[in-house]
């Protein structure tokens, strides 16, 4: 699982993440491109906060 809080939309989690794509995420440079090319839309997610 993929914890992200947004600045103004709040925080979700993103579940099933595999640990890799969690690491890949962490490190790189540009969260947002990375958000959007690998994670958004594609694994289930809810707001929690």
């Amino acid at each position: 699982m993929l914890e992200i809080q947004f600045r103004e939309q709040g925080t979700y989690q993103y579940l099933g993440v595999p640990e890799r794509a969690h690491q890949n995420f962490m490190s790189a440079v540009s969260k947002g491109r990375f958000f959007d090319g690998v994670i958004k839309g594609k694994f289930l997610c809810r707001k929690i906060g």
